[in-house]
């Protein structure tokens, strides 16, 4: 049979009615940290919801900013063309100035006309 030493070990080992109880109480702890825990979380996925719609947001302004660099260029490019153009139709009539002038001295030497500036 069982002795009071037998029992006393019996006792030290298994858990009682207040250790189940405290175990509860530690349990409960834990869940109410754990869904603190959820909220919080939740939270981190409705904010990441908010910047992934930021980020398509910013890639759509993005692109049409894209296209408006684009069209900038082109007409940026286009107004350099026509400068360039006009540079050239510039020197071109400077040269026939000097030219001119080079003949209207000479005209004038032949008829002896002075000139007056």
């Amino acid at each position: 049979m069982l002795t009071d030493a037998d029992l006393a070990r019996i006792v030290a080992v298994v858990a009682t009615k207040e250790d189940v109880a405290g175990t509860n109480k530690r349990i409960d702890g834990l869940d109410e940290r754990m869904a603190a825990v959820e909220a919080r979380l939740g939270g981190v996925e409705i904010s990441n919801i908010g910047i992934r719609q930021d980020l398509n947001e910013f890639k759509e302004r993005m692109s049409a900013f894209d296209q408006k660099m684009d069209a900038l260029l082109v007409s940026l490019d286009k107004t350099i063309g026509a400068l360039d153009a006009l540079r050239l139709e510039y020197a071109a009539v400077s040269v026939q100035l000097s030219r001119h002038e080079g003949w209207i001295k000479k005209l004038a030497e032949k008829a002896g006309v002075a000139l007056e500036y």
